[in-house]
């Protein structure tokens, strides 16, 4: 592999790996076994990927390109950290530990627990995962109804189709409703989305109340599934804390946020959709996007391979 591999960061835009983050073959069968999570994250053609292409067409064509081109090459874990697969790994411990819940035949691969992890990526999503388990248990949100959920739309923004990649679908009942108050959410009996997020330090929760996700995937879910209405999203979040010396996962680690269904149509997410699917099909750059006001040049541009004047 060369410096040219990209990979997703911690906001899901792609990035150059540097010759001393080249791919690692040697991992142990745990290991390999998560690996696939590198290659199974996301969710293609969703609404992140509409919202980068109404800012710039050809840098969400070369992002998508060359991401499906490493998810094809069978790449394993990068032997350096990775906030987005960190977050990719500590996805797949959650949907391996409930996927038996919701389809009694599945065969997840057994992961030894024990283990020391010689990746770092793998390592840390244990980390995180392992403080999760240990603070909340496994049943915290209620009776899991469906893990790791992939939907397709092709007709609510024809002619774009859009997915969705739903971390996990639960039915809370009054016990579980009791226990969402020691996270701080006032819920009442139903059925919620539920998405896990890792984030380095505690937020507001805007993101996620103002994000597009809370919109989308509630509404997609009750497209295919109507007959199981959702009352929203719940994003549970893990801190990685990761400047701090102490590497223990407390309770404080942790954050949780509602954010309810209903209140907005899903007609507002129309302009942007079909901006960002005719920036695409028209290869429209936009130069505007070459470089932020970090002064970080778009990868593509740095590359060569975008040559937007």
């Amino acid at each position: 592999m060369n410096g040219n591999i990209l990979l997703p960061n911690e906001d899901g835009v792609l990035v150059p790996v540097t010759a001393a983050e080249e791919l690692d073959a040697t991992l142990s069968e745990t290991e390999k076994a998560l690996s696939l999570a590198v290659n199974s994250g996301g969710s293609g053609l969703g609404m992140s990927y509409y919202s980068g292409a109404a800012k710039c067409g050809r840098r969400a064509r070369l992002s998508q390109e060359r991401y499906q081109s490493f998810r094809d090459s069978n790449a394993t874990l990068p032997p350096t950290k990775n906030h987005f697969i960190v977050g990719s790994v500590f996805h797949k411990l959650h949907e391996l530990a409930r996927i038996n819940e919701v389809d009694p035949f599945a065969t997840p691969p057994t992961l030894d627990a024990d283990e020391q992890y010689k990746n770092p990526n793998v390592a840390e999503g244990m980390r995180l995962y392992r403080g999760w388990l240990r603070q909340w248990t496994l049943g915290f949100w209620g009776k899991t109804i469906a893990v790791e959920e992939h939907l397709t739309d092709e007709e609510t923004f024809a002619p774009a189709s859009v997915t969705a990649a739903i971390d996990m679908v639960v039915e809370l009942d009054e016990a579980a409703c009791e226990r969402a108050l020691t996270r701080g959410l006032d819920l009442k009996p139903g059925i919620y989305l539920c998405d896990w997020k890792t984030a380095d330090g505690p937020s507001d929760g805007t993101q996620y109340r103002e994000g597009l996700q809370a919109l989308w995937y509630p509404y997609v879910w009750q497209k295919f599934n109507p007959d199981k209405p959702p009352l929203g999203t719940i994003f549970d979040v893990t801190m990685k804390r990761s400047r701090r010396k102490d590497r223990s996962v407390l309770r404080d680690d942790f954050q949780a946020f509602f954010v309810p269904y209903g209140l907005e149509s899903v007609e507002t997410l129309r302009g942007m959709v079909m901006q960002g699917y005719r920036n695409v099909q028209e290869d429209v750059p936009n130069r505007a996007e070459c470089c932020d006001w970090r002064g970080e040049v778009c990868p593509f541009r740095v590359m060569g391979t975008c040559d937007a004047t």
